[in-house]
């Protein structure tokens, strides 16, 4: 099982994304996506977990944290994808537990049919 290891009276991280979110956005509809506002790597969202003073401080994927937040730890084996094509949601509904290989025939399939334009907004959202 993942530690988050926040330090005491610090906010645990998934409340600090959902915190961000509303301020961004408002209120939020768990039928959309959550497009993170924040800072990203690779396309995708992250956050600051653990602490410092341990030297546990890390990068974690927004859309990780959020799903084990409200589901637990991502099973082993497995890692997490996005049913709606877009790298920067977090909303944990929009996530399922799958193999890499999997993952990586679902995003290919997704991207056949012509979808890429979901991507592309994903991107646009981000630098605007």
């Amino acid at each position: 099982m993942r530690n988050y290891s926040w330090t005491k009276g610090s906010t645990p991280p998934e409340e600090r994304i959902r915190r961000r979110l509303i301020e961004e956005y408002g209120e939020l509809d768990p039928k959309k996506c959550w497009i993170w506002p924040g800072a990203t790597a690779k396309g995708y969202g992250i956050v600051m977990t653990g602490s410092r003073s341990d030297g546990s401080r890390r990068p974690r994927g927004c859309h990780v944290v959020m799903w084990e937040a409200e589901n637990g730890p991502t099973p082993d084996g497995k890692e997490l994808h996005h049913r709606c094509m877009t790298p920067l949601c977090c909303n944990p509904r929009c996530l399922a537990p799958v193999t890499h290989q999997v993952n990586t025939t679902l995003v290919t399939e997704e991207i056949r049919e012509g979808r890429r334009e979901r991507l592309a907004l994903a991107r646009e959202i981000r630098w605007s």
